[in-house]
Formats: structure tokens, C-alpha cells, sequence
């Protein structure tokens, strides 16, 4: 008898300690709540549960699925960014792009609509456009009074990392939709929370599907999950990390950020950069992360067929400073190579509206340390990590 009871001990703690997705969740204790109501899903190739079955087949044996809705990349993630996605339709359903005509929903798309419900990886970066789409998609369902439920998804790394200054009034864009830090630290649930706070969504019905098992420190390599790309260059979980460092690079027109390589966003360079020096400047400036010369001609993008030269990037589990190591390649390309005048290429200043504010271009352009403008935007920061612990889901324990 004592040892059926440890069995049954032992056996319910790991049980328990199982992760699995939001989807996973809603599955096994929420589906007979939506039974007979007309369900519309906010989707892409991310929307899967634990065994890679698609949340869209899923819904489609067990609800009555009239809508998908699409983001950037398309419903299969395919189209590359920027580009616009068309409308169309999978399994037999009719798919809306929200990266075409239009980005945000309109009141003639949610008719007959009873619940929407979001289900997507991100990849916790404020550029990054999805957690626009599902902003917009809140407000057009507070609008439309409709139920809004998402099913959460963990954070590809480690999800307490928080980095960067917050988004400006003056630099709204899809590309940064919210006054938030660029790695700002919250599964889509979460940000969720806030989003409805934030932009006081009094009549928004918010329903979060938790995940169970998850700890927020780990990613998706130690939670044991499979990992489905959310965009094409984000091919590992450990490119999600990458771009937050390197994203704000491919935004200026001089600078090779990896893609077109077999490196997305773990590669920064230039046909005029050398790497080996680039190397020697910023190594040993941040912790967790080494610089490693690197040249190569990439296969295709801005740069295809031109040999570039520069530095690869490699982390480790002490890495926590996104933001501040695209400040220290930034500003040591501006010492190394203040003749070149970078910065001014910047079309549609894609990158003052990935930074968020025109004053970081400003400071490097004036000569200032990666240090100085970390400390100019601590302040802002540390009001985000108060703000933040509010919405907060998970905690390590």
C-alpha cells in the first residue's frame, strides 16, 4: 500500500510538471465551452499543440471554425517580410490576411463571428510584428464585443531577459506598436494583460489559455518542445535570441545582419568591415556572448554575391543584454569607421522605428559609448520591470 502511494505521489508530480501549450490546454478543458459558437482563429504554421497536430485541423474536427485570420508571412509562413500577404483560404476555410490591404481588422470581417482566438509563436522582441497584429486584433474585438482568447506560447529563451529603451510616442509603426522595451519579457498572455490595461479595453472579454509546466527561464530547447519557425528566418529557437541583437542592424541599409547566409541575425557586416578588427573592438564588452571573425558571400537578399566581411556571433546561458550588445557593434562601427556615415542609410528610417526613437542614431552619431546610452535608457526600463510583474503568469519556482 505504501508503495501504490509513492507511486501515485511521484508519478502526479510529473504529471504536473508536463509542459504543454496553451492549445494543449484549451483541447483537453476548454472546448466544450465553445461547442455551437462560430470560432475564428488568428493564425499561422506556428499554431500547433505539443504532437505538431495544427490548431487549425484541430479546431475544425471539434469546433465550428467559419474564419482564419493570417498574419505576416502568410498562413504558412512563407512570404518573405515586408511583403504583402493575400487573402485565401485553407482547408476549405477562407484565411484574411492581416498583411495586405489591410493590417487591422475591419468591423465587416467579424461578422458572424462569436470568439476570436489567437494562437502564434513569438519571439518576445518588440519589432518583431505579430504582437502587432495581435494588438489591433484585441481593439477590432473590443470594438465588435466579441471574446478574445488566447493560447499561450512560451518565449523561445529565457523569458525574464528584458532589454532596451521603451518605444516613444512619434514612432508608432507595425513594427512597433506599443510603448514597450525592445526585448520586453512576456509570453503572448501576458503582453495580452497589458495590452488590455494599457489601452483600457474596458469591454474586451480576455480569456488566457495558460501553458502548464512552463518555467520562464527556460526556453524551448530545455522545456523539450519542437520547435516550428515562425517566420523564415528564424529557423532554430536560438535565432530568436539573435535577432534581438541583430534586428535593429538589418534595418540600415550598409549593414549585413546574416540572412541571405546560412546565419540568420547571427552574423553583422559589411563588404567594408573588417572582421578581425570589428572582433578585437568588441569582444569581452558584454557577458555571455563571444565575437568570432567570419566572411562569406551570401546566396541571396541585399547583399547576394558580394563577399562581406564581419563577426559571428555565439552566446551562452549567461547572456542577458539583447539590446545593449546592438549598441556596442553599433558604436564600434561607428569608431572604426566613422568615414562611412552608416547611419544616414536609413530608408524609411526603419531604423529609428525599430529602435523606437530617433535618439539613439543621435548619441552613436555624436561619438557616445554603448555604456552611456545603456544608462540613458535605464530609467524607462526600470519603471517596465515594475509595470510588468503586474501581468505576469509564470514564475521559476
Amino acid at each position: 500500500m505504501l508503495r501504490l502511494i509513492v507511486y501515485l505521489i511521484f508519478s502526479n508530480l510529473i504529471f504536473s510538471s508536463e509542459f504543454r501549450f496553451g492549445v494543449d490546454n484549451f483541447m483537453s478543458s476548454n472546448l466544450k465551452e465553445y461547442k455551437g459558437r462560430n470560432v475564428a482563429l488568428i493564425t499561422n504554421q506556428t499554431g500547433v499543440d505539443k504532437n505538431l497536430h495544427s490548431t487549425v485541423d484541430l479546431f475544425k474536427e471539434n469546433l465550428n471554425l467559419v474564419k482564419l485570420f493570417s498574419p505576416e508571412h502568410g498562413i504558412a509562413g512563407v512570404v518573405p517580410a515586408g511583403e504583402k500577404v493575400a487573402s485565401g483560404s485553407k482547408n476549405s476555410i477562407e484565411v484574411v490576411s492581416l498583411y495586405g490591404k489591410n493590417r487591422k481588422m475591419l468591423p465587416k470581417m467579424l461578422q458572424g463571428i462569436d470568439v476570436l482566438i489567437y494562437d502564434i509563436q513569438d519571439i518576445g522582441c518588440r519589432s518583431y510584428t505579430y504582437i502587432s497584429t495581435l494588438r489591433y486584433s484585441m481593439e477590432a474585438a473590443n470594438q465588435a464585443g466579441i471574446e478574445f482568447v488566447v493560447l499561450d506560447r512560451p518565449i523561445p529563451y529565457n523569458g525574464d531577459i528584458i532589454d532596451g529603451n521603451i518605444l516613444e510616442d512619434g514612432f508608432y509603426s507595425f513594427i512597433g506598436s506599443l510603448n514597450i522595451p525592445y526585448v520586453y519579457g512576456m509570453t503572448p498572455g501576458e503582453l495580452a494583460l497589458y495590452i488590455k490595461d494599457n489601452l483600457n479595453l474596458k469591454n474586451l472579454k480576455l480569456k488566457i489559455v495558460k501553458m502548464s509546466g512552463y518555467r520562464r527561464k527556460l526556453g524551448y530547447r530545455q522545456l523539450g518542445v519542437d520547435w516550428v519557425q515562425p517566420s523564415p528566418h528564424i529557423p532554430y529557437p536560438e535565432s530568436s535570441l539573435f535577432y534581438t541583437i541583430t534586428g535593429i542592424l538589418g534595418e540600415l541599409d550598409l549593414i549585413w545582419e546574416g540572412v541571405g547566409w546560412t546565419t540568420p541575425f547571427q552574423a553583422v557586416g559589411s563588404p567594408w568591415i573588417d572582421g578581425y578588427e570589428l572582433a578585437k573592438e568588441i569582444n569581452g564588452k558584454v557577458d555571455g556572448i563571444k565575437f568570432a571573425p567570419f566572411s562569406c558571400i551570401p546566396f541571396y537578399g541585399d547583399f547576394k554575391g558580394v563577399p562581406v566581411s564581419g563577426v559571428k556571433l555565439y552566446t551562452d546561458e549567461n547572456f542577458s543584454e539583447p539590446f545593449y550588445s546592438s549598441l556596442v557593434i553599433l558604436t564600434a562601427i561607428q569608431k572604426l569607421y566613422p568615414e562611412k556615415n552608416f547611419l544616414d542609410y536609413d530608408e524609411g528610417r526603419m531604423f529609428e522605428k525599430a529602435t523606437g526613437t530617433g535618439e539613439i542614431k543621435k548619441l552613436i552619431k555624436e561619438g557616445k559609448s554603448a555604456d552611456y546610452i545603456y544608462g540613458w535608457y535605464q530609467e524607462g526600463l526600470s519603471t517596465w520591470k515594475d509595470e510588468r510583474s503586474r501581468f505576469l503568469l509564470y514564475q521559476d519556482n
